[in-house]
């Protein structure tokens, strides 16, 4: 994969473009030698070009190089101070060369310069997070969201975030307002359908899965959405063979359990009034 960024393109000059282009098919074709020899000459030529520093720190990664391919991204940034693209891949080199501490730091300081910007408030909120600093995180991941509500990833972060703090009041209604910006967000469609069929509005939550795409991950959900609808109709025999496959899965289903006791209670006292 090529690391590139829509500001880096739209800065480049055109001698470095043909560089780029050039380099990034002899990293492909793994001629690493041949792309660093052209990449060293472009880039005395052209420093700031921050689509050659990229291209400069997939080299580094790609041969292990974790220092080198570090201060190639942080010539990147410099390049382009605010590329949301540049600041998480620095991040992401971060995490894996460093700590967590000194990623979070970056994204401190990408959120100082750029305070208008929300993509370094996602960044340092998810590093928040990774320390352990949640109710931290909670307030500039929201902020984040707000400033961006088409940043998925944040979104899906921030419903993660409520649900592992037990702060899902009128979460339903929230994942609402999120997917009016999503309106194909997969996770947050899966989570609310899974709020309505705990609160037992199956309608609803069948007309979300109808927008699912990844049928197989919500095949536990489906099954308990239809054992309900049987279970409605008293077709105990069908609610109960789909429930008895859903409490079976590991890690279980609360909900699945919960009807398939009481599908089973129904048909007790069903059987005594015969």
């Amino acid at each position: 994969m090529l690391f590139r960024s829509q500001a880096a393109r739209a800065r480049r000059p055109d001698s470095a473009a043909l560089a780029e282009h050039q380099a990034a098919l002899w990293i492909e074709q793994k001629k690493y030698a041949e792309a660093e020899e052209l990449l060293s000459r472009q880039l005395a030529r052209s420093p700031r070009a921050a689509g050659l520093h990229l291209l400069a720190m997939q080299l580094h990664v790609e041969r292990g190089e974790m220092e080198p391919a570090l201060e190639a991204s942080e010539k990147a940034w410099q390049s382009c101070p605010g590329d949301p693209a540049i600041e998480a891949m620095r991040v992401q080199l971060l995490l894996r060369s460093r700590t967590v501490e000194q990623a979070l730091n970056f994204a401190t300081e990408a959120r100082k310069l750029h305070p208008s910007s929300p993509h370094p408030k996602y960044l340092t909120a998810r590093m928040l997070d990774s320390l352990g600093r949640s109710a931290e995180a909670l307030p500039m991941l929201e902020q984040a969201v707000a400033e961006e509500p088409k940043n998925e990833p944040a979104a899906n972060h921030l419903v993660r975030l409520l649900i592992a703090q037990d702060k899902a009041t009128d979460l339903d209604s929230r994942i609402e307002s999120l997917l009016e910006a999503n309106p194909d967000n997969q996770f947050l469609l899966g989570v609310l359908a899974e709020l309505y069929a705990g609160s037992n509005e199956i309608g609803k939550a069948q007309a979300l899965l109808a927008r699912l795409k990844d049928v197989e991950r919500h095949a536990t959900l489906i099954a308990y959405l239809r054992a309900a609808v049987a279970t409605s109709k008293r077709d105990y025999a069908t609610a109960e063979k789909l429930l008895s496959a859903a409490s079976a899965n590991p890690g279980g289903h609360l909900p699945s359990t919960l009807l398939l006791a009481r599908v089973r209670l129904e048909q007790k006292i069903g059987r005594a009034h015969v």
